[in-house]
């Protein structure tokens, strides 16, 4: 029986709140480990021994954000015996404890019972010499993922900025004959790079090199596929095979909780009186879109609700954040909140007016799903793969036009519309995990 090399690399790593492509990781995964007609084997790129080692999945997503477990030589591969269900774990912080003098021995006796953060307190230096050393024996420890003739990698994200990374696949391609199964989420690095960084260079060079010997490329919008398939044919590639597959977005919410940041508390929201824009800030996502919008209001002499800015901080946003929480004119009418938990999240797309998602470019869209799920209106943006996630239910506006969005914005907030607007989104169906799985399990089964 052919096993599958499922990569979580980025998954098990990744600190806080799952989201966007971490959030998709963690259903594919948990489904991979509930499948029973082949072999899973869960792998973890560590970059110092340049190699996938082995780990215990359902062990470190019960624990996610407190250790990483690895599977130890001479282990066997964990059976997977029981269902898994998945979840989000909340991240823990270290155990509290006022400084003190250690002796050597007692500094080993802290770090085996409360770890390196309760040693860092007393002594950095002790901490650095025992971290370096014990990470050298945990690395030598490490079970090593072997690859076989027949192997299938599945990789949902990949380590395309370590050139390590790409060499050992194409190494595993070439010498053990191995099917690697690559998800692409989008391009955006190559075919907008104006709202990249650095991973412009990376990613176009991990699509040179890994791209074509890929034996199965899955994409999650028809508008990625044609995007690869155009590059592809500009760089003069044979095409592997490339399917498109639907993210899930039947969300396992969490109860409902106000948030409780001070910002929050002060605004003197009560729900019913906000409208949402969830999802990382960056310039993508466009949101100075909501401040020209908030500022052409003034202008006109236009009220608007409040507007709730929920995410984390992404790349080169501060002089964006700045402005709007600055400006006199609007300062008091955005709202960042950049570090709401699920409860939090669940809350606030209960209790919004309407969401909006106007963003430049995207793989798909995953808030806006989220927000229709939820029950709630959703303005997003009429242009690439977000006009294929629900037409005839959401609200278009063009991402470059402040005009086009207040005015839908005025639209949905008369209380007809907007009820009109409820009704429509009760139409929408969403896609099971289970069905976003299956989809993919039936391509890779149809691998030859």
């Amino acid at each position: 029986m052919n096993r599958i090399l499922v990569d979580v690399t980025q998954l098990v790593h990744w600190p806080g709140m799952l989201a966007g492509i971490p959030r998709v990781m963690n259903e594919l995964g948990t489904r991979f480990y509930n499948q029973r007609d082949q072999e899973v084997v869960f792998v973890s790129w560590v970059k110092e021994l340049r190699c996938y080692c082995e780990i215990d999945f359902a062990k470190t997503m019960a624990n996610r954000g407190t250790q990483i477990f690895y599977v130890k030589k001479g282990e066997p591969t964990p059976a997977r015996d029981t269902k898994m269900v998945s979840a989000t774990v909340a991240i823990k912080g270290p155990a509290g404890g006022g400084a003190q003098r250690l002796s050597s021995r007692q500094l080993l006796k802290r770090t085996a019972r409360f770890g390196l953060a309760g040693v860092r307190r007393v002594s950095g230096r002790a901490a650095t010499f025992i971290e370096g050393n014990a990470k050298k024996l945990r690395l030598a420890a490490y079970k090593r993922a072997s690859f076989e003739r027949g192997d299938k990698i599945f990789i949902s994200w990949g380590e395309w900025w370590d050139d390590n990374f790409i060499a050992m696949l194409k190494n595993a391609h070439k010498e053990a004959a191995v099917d690697i199964v690559q998800v692409i989420h989008d391009l955006g690095p190559i075919t907008t790079p104006q709202f990249s960084s650095h991973s412009t260079v990376s990613l176009t060079k991990y699509c040179h090199e890994v791209v074509p010997i890929c034996s199965l490329i899955l994409v999650v919008s028809k508008h990625a596929k044609q995007e690869l398939e155009t590059w592809l044919k500009q760089q003069k590639y044979t095409a592997p095979p490339i399917r498109v597959f639907r993210n899930g977005d039947d969300f396992a919410f969490a109860e409902a909780r106000k948030p409780d940041e001070v910002a929050f508390k002060n605004s003197g929201l009560k729900g019913g009186d906000f409208v949402l824009a969830h999802g990382t800030v960056e310039i993508r996502k466009n949101h100075m879109l909501y401040y020209y919008v908030y500022k052409l209001a003034k202008r006109r002499g236009i009220s608007l609700p409040k507007l709730l800015i929920s995410g984390r901080l992404g790349w080169n946003t501060e002089p964006v954040v700045e402005l709007i929480t600055k400006d006199p004119d609007v300062k008091d009418d955005i709202l960042f909140l950049n570090a709401v938990s699920d409860e939090e999240l669940s809350w606030l797309f209960d209790n919004a007016l309407f969401s909006m998602y106007v963003s430049f470019y995207e793989g798909w869209g995953v808030p806006v799903a989220e927000s229709l799920a939820r029950g709630t209106p959703c303005i997003t943006s009429n242009v690439g793969s977000m006009l294929e996630i629900a037409d005839g239910i959401v609200y278009y506006s063009s991402p470059a036009s402040s005009d086009e969005l207040l005015a839908q914005m005025q639209h949905l907030l008369k209380p007809s519309n907007l009820t009109v607007a409820r009704e429509r989104t009760k139409k929408y169906r969403q896609t099971s995990w289970d069905d976003s799985f299956k989809q993919i399990d039936n391509y890779i089964k149809e691998m030859k």
